[in-house]
C-alpha cells in the first residue's frame, strides 16, 4: 500500500479588510501539501467564516500566474483542492485568490528531491513587516553527489545559479560543480569534529545529555570570527541579484546550513518563533533510516546519543539566540559587528529575498 508522505505543510496568512457593516478583519491562510508522484492539495481557510469563492492557479514560476487561466475553483467553505501535477520532475506554485481580490502565493516546503538529505526551500515566512520571503530564490540541502538521476533532472529544472558548500570532502564539492550551475563556492569549516565525535560515541563516552551540550557549544563556536568571516562571504553572494536562484549545501544540511538560515532569516526580519521552526522542520526531510538502522544493534546509550545529535532540537536555536543577546545585545548588533551587515547589504537583502505576496 502506498504510504503518504507529506512534504510540506506551511502556513502564511494575510489580514483582509471587507465591508459587512463595518469593517472586518479577516485571517486568510493558505498551504500546500505533495504526495511524491501522485499531486498536490491546496488548502486554505479563513476565519471568521464568511460565503466566498476560491480560484487556485499554477506555475512553474512563483512571480508568474495566468490569471485567466485558473487550474482549479472551488467554494471558499470546502477549505482544499486536489491538484494533479502536470509534471512529477517540475516544481511548482500556487497562487490562491479569495473572491477575485486577494490572492497568496504557496509552495512546498520541499521540492521533491529525496536523495539529498532536507533539501527545501526558504520561501513563504511572513516577517514584522507583513512581507514573505520568496519561494524559488534560496534553498538549503545536504551535499548534492547522492542525487540520483530523476533527482538531477529535477534539480536542473530549478535553475540554480550558484552552489555554496560548507562540506569538508572535496569529493563531494568535486561532484556538486558537474550539476551544471554558474558558480560553486566552497567555504569549508571545521568547527564539527567528526571524528572525536566518533570516537567519543563509539568508546562509550557519550550520552544524550552530552549530545545536547556538544551540539550547543557547535553552534555558540560559530559565533567566532573566524566562522563569521565565512558567513560574512556567504552575504555577499546573497546581496548579488545575479547570484540566484542559490541553494547552501552541508553534509547533512544540518549545522552549518542551520546556522546560515537563521542569520538570513533574522536579517530578513523574520520573528524568532518561525525561525526555530524552520529550525525544527529539517527533522521532517532529514532521512535518518539508514543512520538508524547502522546503530540499531549498539548500546542504547549509543543509540540515544546519535539521535540526539541527527535530530534538531528547538532548545539548540534558542542556547543560539540567548547567547547572542548576551554577548552582542541582540540579532541586529551581531549581524551588523560580526557578519558586516550593514543597512546598505540589509536593504540589497530584502529587495531581493522579499514580496508582499
Amino acid at each position: 500500500m502506498f504510504r503518504y508522505v507529506l512534504i510540506y505543510l506551511t502556513v502564511v496568512t494575510t489580514y483582509l479588510t471587507v465591508s459587512s457593516c463595518g469593517s472586518q478583519e479577516i485571517d486568510f491562510t493558505a498551504a500546500c501539501d505533495v504526495v511524491p508522484g501522485k499531486g498536490y492539495v491546496v488548502k486554505w481557510d479563513i476565519y471568521p467564516k464568511i460565503e466566498g469563492h476560491i480560484k487556485v492557479y499554477i506555475s512553474e514560476s512563483p512571480t508568474e500566474f495566468d490569471l485567466s487561466k485558473p487550474i482549479a475553483e472551488a467554494d471558499v467553505n470546502k477549505n482544499y483542492i486536489k491538484i494533479e501535477s502536470p509534471d512529477v520532475k517540475r516544481r511548482y506554485y500556487f497562487k490562491v485568490v479569495f473572491n477575485d481580490k486577494y490572492g497568496r502565493v504557496v509552495g512546498t516546503r520541499g521540492a521533491n528531491i529525496r536523495s539529498a538529505y532536507t533539501f527545501r526551500d526558504l520561501g513563504g515566512y511572513r516577517n514584522d513587516e507583513n512581507r514573505y520571503t520568496k519561494w524559488g530564490m534560496i534553498y538549503r540541502s545536504g551535499r548534492l553527489d547522492t542525487l540520483n538521476d530523476a533527482d538531477k533532472e529535477r534539480f536542473y529544472n530549478l535553475g540554480i545559479k550558484t552552489i555554496i558548500d560548507f562540506s569538508n570532502d572535496s569529493s563531494g564539492f568535486d561532484k556538486a560543480e558537474k550539476l551544471g550551475v554558474d558558480k560553486t563556492i566552497r567555504l569549508s569549516l571545521n568547527n564539527f569534529n567528526n571524528e572525536k565525535l566518533r570516537e567519543r560515541i563509539y568508546d562509550g563516552e557519550f550520552r544524550k545529555g552530552d549530545a545536547r551540550i556538544f551540539m550547543q557549544d557547535f553552534f555558540i563556536s560559530l559565533m567566532k570570527r573566524d566562522a563569521c568571516n565565512k558567513y560574512d562571504t556567504i552575504f555577499d553572494i546573497l546581496a548579488d541579484e545575479s547570484n540566484y536562484p542559490v541553494v547552501i549545501t552541508s553534509r547533512y544540511g544540518k549545522g552549518y546550513c542551520d546556522f546560515a538560515s537563521a542569520l538570513l532569516l533574522s536579517a530578513l526580519g523574520v520573528p524568532k518563533e518561525l525561525i526555530l521552526e524552520d529550525y525544527t522542520w529539517a527533522n521532517q526531510y532529514f532521512n535518518s533510516g539508514s543512520i538508524k538502522a547502522r546503530i540499531s544493534n549498539m548500546d542504547e546509550n549509543v543509540q540515544e546519543s546519535i539521535t540526539r545529535i541527527i535530530q534538531n532540537d528547538r532548545s539548540d536555536m534558542v542556547c543560539v539566540f540567548n547567547a547572542i543577546d548576551r554577548k552582542f545585545g541582540s540579532m541586529e548588533h551581531f549581524l551588523s559587528d560580526q557578519i558586516d551587515i550593514d543597512s546598505k547589504k540589509n536593504k540589497a537583502l530584502r529587495k531581493i529575498l522579499l514580496t508582499s505576496e
